[in-house]
């Protein structure tokens, strides 16, 4: 099949966001509640993309091909304050069709952490949400199919002269909008534990243990 697109981006951003998960500049930061300090970083970004494909089905026979608008919002937020800070990061994306609006749908992923540290311990706190609008199903029905799936996750560790251990909890939400993909639907649990551990002068012994439960619909 054939597939063309067309990228057009805006980017409206407070500071110069150079690399995630990288202590920023402090002279990067913006004061925007009016409290004298400079601990907000945001940006924000629009593109969009203009695509032609002559087969959005997928399909070996019967192909209907179409003239594709996509929008693609993002919005990221951070807050530090000395060496615990807070993340948001938001993506969405819509698809208009021309002449299959059926198949129009707008998606979003949503990305939280919160991190807190005291002295030699450390706690995280995260959350990865994903609704998504694929234009077809897995069975190849031409319907589209709606799916959401949220990961939460909390994560507790020590960092130690002699040893490093971390604990962590997950639980994942998962389901299909669709009454014939029920048996998909399922709630996921699950525990780690990590640690180094140092036995001899550059050595060190690595333990770890895991352990997942699911439970389906």
């Amino acid at each position: 099949g054939i597939f063309v697109s067309v990228v057009v981006a805006a980017i409206f951003s407070a500071t110069a966001w150079a690399q995630e998960d990288v202590q920023p500049v402090q002279d990067d930061y913006q004061d925007y509640l009016g409290l004298g300090t400079k601990q907000f970083k945001v940006r924000g970004k629009m593109s969009s993309e203009l695509w032609f494909d002559n087969n959005i089905l997928l399909t070996d026979k019967s192909e209907i091909d179409d003239i594709v608008v996509v929008l693609q919002p993002e919005l990221n937020f951070r807050f530090d304050h000395g060496q615990d800070y807070v993340k948001l990061d938001y993506r969405g994306r819509d698809r208009i069709y021309s002449d299959n609006g059926d198949f129009n749908g707008m998606e979003h992923y949503l990305n939280g952490l919160v991190h807190f540290r005291i002295d030699k311990f450390y706690v995280e706190l995260s959350d990865d949400y994903a609704n998504r609008r694929d234009p077809f199903n897995n069975l190849q029905i031409t319907s589209k199919l709606d799916t959401l799936q949220n990961d939460a996750r909390l994560t507790a560790g020590g960092d130690f002269d002699k040893f490093d251990i971390e604990l962590s909890l997950g639980i994942r939400r998962f389901e299909i909008f669709d009454s014939g993909f029920d048996i998909f639907d399922h709630r996921r649990w699950d525990v780690g534990f990590t640690g180094f551990f140092a036995i001899m002068p550059k050595t060190q012994a690595l333990v770890e243990y895991g352990y997942t439960h699911t439970n389906y619909d």
